[in-house]
């Protein structure tokens, strides 16, 4: 039974045959009783704070040391997909030790090893491996970059070697390739003081791409690469010479396609041999005397 300020109460005992043995009977001030249940309560309060706070904090921690790295690490390998570019790396604090970090170290060193094989197949595709010269198909492949870049004129050398058979019979293929080699640079340093390509279009042959210029110029620059690729090769105690021929051909004045281009700068590379050899011949200049 319970009042306001009292809480009463007994217990009777009993013996086998159900007869009265003792009876117990209490009567209590209600304040202890409250007391002991606001205690209670406010344990269990406590408690269902406490664990807030501890999921709470566990989701901080989650959040601050393995969720939000992951993500981050997510969106930057989102960026190198989207970017296309092997030369992107993870960023990885120098701090920190922990799995993650381990994780993202490998990521880079499996970018690391995609670029090194990504720039074997460059080279191996569109670089000569004598020479180190862009090959035919990096020489066209800049070709129409300028052509799409500019409306400007381009200007493609067609350049066979005159005697460089002769070189391989006497001396063997080993003088040849060195030779090759030492031409590609004579050339290569005259290519490039006018922002010039050189490539290596096959064997014997290679290619020179300029930018616009006048008759003048360009004159003058191809009579440097006739001397300077007919000047004399000394390779220990051998002593050789070889020359050159050069067709010549202007984008778009003589044929609007690479393909075109290439076609009569052949042509008219045979028709400086047909002339005598160790010179030059414009495309246009064919056409004329025709």
């Amino acid at each position: 039974v319970t009042g306001a300020d009292k809480i009463q109460g007994s217990i009777l005992l009993k013996d086998y045959k159900e007869q009265s043995l003792l009876g117990i009977s209490f009567n209590m001030d209600r304040s202890f009783y409250i007391e002991k249940k606001n205690t209670v309560n406010n344990i269990a309060v406590s408690l269902v704070i406490i664990g807030i706070i501890f999921v709470l904090l566990t989701i901080f921690l989650l959040d601050r040391f393995i969720i939000s790295r992951i993500s981050n690490l997510s969106k930057q390998l989102h960026n190198i997909q989207a970017e296309g570019s092997l030369n992107l790396r993870i960023h990885v604090k120098k701090n920190q030790h922990d799995e993650i970090s381990k994780l993202e170290n490998s990521i880079n060193q499996v970018l690391s090893s995609l670029e090194e094989k990504h720039d074997e197949v460059i080279q191996l595709a569109l670089y000569d491996h004598l020479t180190g010269l862009p090959n035919r198909y990096a020489f066209k492949k800049e070709v129409n970059r300028r052509m799409d870049a500019s409306t400007n004129e381009l200007i493609i050398l067609f350049v066979d070697l005159d005697g460089f058979k002769q070189v391989n019979d006497t001396y063997g293929h080993e003088i040849g390739d060195q030779l090759l080699r030492e031409l590609s640079q004579r050339v290569q340093i005259i290519a490039t003081e006018k922002n010039g390509l050189v490539a290596r279009y096959g064997g014997d042959e290679f290619l020179v791409l300029f930018d616009q210029m006048n008759d003048q110029e360009l004159e003058r620059i191809v009579q440097r690469l006739l001397e300077e690729i007919g000047r004399e090769y000394q390779f220990n105690a051998i002593s050789t010479l070889v020359t050159a021929s050069i067709g010549i051909r202007i984008y778009p004045r003589d044929g609007t396609t690479i393909e075109q281009v290439l076609k009569s700068a052949d042509t008219a590379m045979y028709e400086a041999k047909n002339k005598g050899k160790n010179q030059y011949v414009c495309f246009h200049e064919i056409n004329n005397n025709d």
